[in-house]
């Protein structure tokens, strides 16, 4: 088989399992579907880094996850044990918003004592 129908095919699988998931997300109260959000947005995004046209990962590798019943699920809870949440990116985003908003500040502060 090549390259590019394996990639295809592990896509498949995994989009067919997130489709799956969102379905029983949708079965829950509007309270349990919210407090999902984090598992809907982290499951859609680990799908995504498996996109057919993608070559991040190698084809041995990804020939793993066929073998797995449920392999975005095994993705999602290896990265939740893994991760500890998107507090430090974040913080990383907001220093650099508020080293650019200083930056402009000081700027403006320059130009009108001049």
């Amino acid at each position: 088989m090549n390259e590019k129908k394996i990639r295809e095919e592990i896509y498949e699988k995994l989009e067919e399992e997130y489709n799956q998931f969102l379905k029983q997300v949708e079965l829950k109260s509007p309270k349990e579907i919210v407090e999902s959000a984090y598992e809907i947005a982290a499951k859609k995004e680990i799908k995504e880094t498996f996109s057919p046209y993608s070559e991040y990962y190698d084809v041995k590798l990804i020939q793993l996850l066929q073998k797995i019943q449920n392999p975005l699920d095994c993705l999602y809870q290896d990265w939740i044990k893994y991760n500890d949440g998107i507090t430090e990116e974040i913080k990383e985003c907001v220093d650099e918003t508020l080293f650019i908003l200083n930056d402009k500040q000081n700027q403006k502060k320059n130009e009108k004592e001049r």
